[in-house]
């Protein structure tokens, strides 16, 4: 029989209805429930009727209405349970379309028998059939309980080339309930303006989706490979753009893949009304804050020449951060607000495996040349997209006082770093004690009142605001240092340029114009200027800060025991391995992972 999964029927005598199914179809169980009206059909001795009826899955909904039955029994389809199926194709690869006609019945046969006529299938059948049945008519394919490998795209034609490769695919399908589907867009779809809704890649013409569905366990890697493979093999043929439905967890570009230039627009959208990223099991739109957003905007002015001129200044203090994060061989480490990614250079110079988040794709783009293989995230400090625990230690070099909510901003750097981990953040001192205050009071003095709070360098460089701040995190303070840091420019148009191109700078020329901000840069800096080689000097002082996030309690109930278990370490200096058993307790301790500690 056809499969029946969760489908609604109005019912004049439910009682005879529920023993007339169960003998005659052997489904069930059933159950009464009564919901919002909508189109279906009534079941009957005799076949199928039209009838407005009620129905609905969701139980949020006013109820009210007749009864309904809903049948809460699954029966997956088989080739050999369609009646129209010929025997000799049961088992067989084939090609199968399948079209809709919504609208008048008699015409919507004229058209598709025309069409089944022109195909001259191996196998058809045309026949009107309920919304309701429609709407569940793969259900089988995708039940509870299968195994499901998904991945997909969209091409803008069919050439030759695609249409083979399809065919060389499918033809490699050894799971029965395996496919590749062709699913047709453009009509009402392509009508829909690109920034109308959430989905923008409404000119393509294709949608080429790829779902691996299998049963056992054993077939896993068989069934996942040749997805990806088929995958690869139609890449070169597709467009931009995805499908959010047809997304496994494993996509490069993620949620931006699916979005596309609307995913600014989405992301501001979950900053509202989730800041905290509680919904979160799905292909996530991370928040990204109004604060992150003008971050964004303000560094992607130059990247280029902050790498090269302003980043590199900033050496000692990078140093002095690596330190105090006690970075060496085998630290996973991530630099929140990465920049341009010298830290992270220096970092894996050290032996470190480099992760590493910032708002900016410039500055992005120049950390991912420098750093080939890195973990390098556009993202938002206020929502790390990382799993708890995930590194050793986590660094933010000038970075956390410019979160919209810098609170927020080190409660993620504590959610991703491990039990007793280190958090290091680092920023400017007081401003009286660097010289480059000069240079930011002129550009902050051309910013409108109203937009003085949009780039805050000094937001916790008062004595103990970052140790405060780091404490409401949940964090330990354990240390914190100064270090000095030269800016040093061969001629005055470097030092314009590299404060230009700053996000402070971008501010101020936002606001005045490019001009107004080289005549205030020039005589800001006029002060520090060697009047025999025109070089400029600015003499900065930085603050960093260490807290740990503490240990769990069996780490600290180990750390007790620690003279008598022996503490081992491995040959690459990971601390994981306790190797003495503690017999007085009989508790025998084998193996300690890091995110234990």
């Amino acid at each position: 029989m056809s499969a029946l999964h969760h489908v609604g029927y109005w019912v004049e005598d439910l009682d005879s209805a529920i023993k007339q199914w169960s003998r005659d179809l052997g489904v069930g169980p059933f159950n009464v429930i009564e919901h919002v009206p909508f189109d279906s059909f009534v079941l009957t001795a005799d076949g199928q009727e039209h009838r407005d009826v009620v129905f609905d899955h969701s139980a949020a909904f006013a109820a009210w209405g007749p009864v309904v039955v809903e049948l809460g029994q699954v029966h997956a389809i088989d080739a050999s349970d369609v009646p129209w199926m010929k025997p000799e194709l049961v088992g067989q690869h084939g090609i199968m379309s399948l079209v809709e006609w919504s609208g008048d019945p008699a015409e919507g046969q004229a058209v598709l028998g025309q069409i089944r006529n022109q195909l001259a299938p191996a196998a058809s059948d045309l026949s009107v059939v309920p919304f309701l049945v429609m709407q569940t008519i793969t259900d089988h394919l995708f039940g509870h309980g299968l195994r499901t490998y998904i991945k997909a795209g969209v091409a803008d034609d069919l050439p030759d080339g695609l249409i083979d490769v399809l065919l060389d695919r499918a033809a490699r399908i050894q799971s029965p309930i395996s496919q590749v589907e062709l699913l047709a867009l453009g009509g009402a779809i392509a009508k829909t303006g690109q920034d109308a809704t959430a989905f923008p890649f409404r000119r393509a013409r294709w949608l080429i989706n790829i779902p691996a569905t299998w049963r056992a366990a054993a077939d896993d890697e068989r069934e996942i490979a040749w997805a990806r493979a088929t995958y690869a093999a139609v890449r070169p043929y597709l467009t931009e753009g995805n499908y959010v439905n047809f997304m496994g967890d494993d996509e490069d570009d993620t949620a931006a893949g699916a979005y596309g230039r609307t995913i600014g627009r989405l992301q501001r959208i979950k900053a509202a009304y989730d800041p905290d990223n509680v919904f979160r099991l799905n292909q996530n739109i991370r928040p990204v804050s109004a604060a992150a957003e003008v971050q964004r905007r303000l560094w992607g002015t130059d990247p280029r020449a902050w790498a090269d001129l302003a980043e590199p200044h900033n050496q000692p203090l990078f140093e002095a951060v690596l330190d105090a994060a006690e970075v060496s061989q085998g630290t996973r480490l991530l630099d929140a607000g990465c920049g341009s990614g010298l830290a992270l250079t220096m970092a894996r110079q050290r032996g470190a495996i480099t992760s590493g988040l910032d708002i900016s794709p410039g500055l992005l783009a120049i950390a991912r040349s420098r750093l080939p293989g890195a973990d390098l995230a556009e993202g938002d400090m206020e929502s790390l997209p990382f799993k708890d625990a995930t590194f050793d230690a986590v660094t933010g070099v000038n970075a956390f006082q410019f979160a919209g909510a810098p609170d927020r901003a080190l409660r993620e750097a504590a959610r991703v770093v491990r039990p007793g981990g280190r958090v290091v953040a680092s920023l400017f001192a007081a401003p009286e004690r660097s010289q480059g205050t000069a240079a930011h009071e002129a550009m902050s003095a051309l910013i409108p009142p109203g937009h003085a709070a949009d780039h805050a360098p000094y937001a916790l460089s008062a004595p103990g605001n970052l140790e405060a701040a780091l404490a409401a995190a949940g964090l330990r303070v354990t240390s914190d240092g100064e270090v000095v840091c030269h800016w040093r420019y061969a001629t005055m148009d470097d030092a314009v340029r590299a404060l230009l191109c700053s996000a402070g700078g971008a501010r101020a020329t936002e606001a005045a114009g490019e001009e107004a901000v080289r005549d205030v840069l020039r005589q800001a800096l006029a002060p520090f200027e060697d009047p025999r080689t025109g070089a400029v000097a600015l003499r900065n002082t930085f603050r960093w800060v260490t807290a740990q996030r503490p240990p769990t309690p069996l780490a600290r109930a180990i750390a007790a025991y620690t003279p008598s278990l022996g503490l081992a370490r491995r040959a690459n200096g990971s601390r994981n391995t306790v190797g003495d058993t503690c017999s007085r307790n009989h508790v025998s301790l084998d193996v300690l992972p890091p995110s234990a500690w």
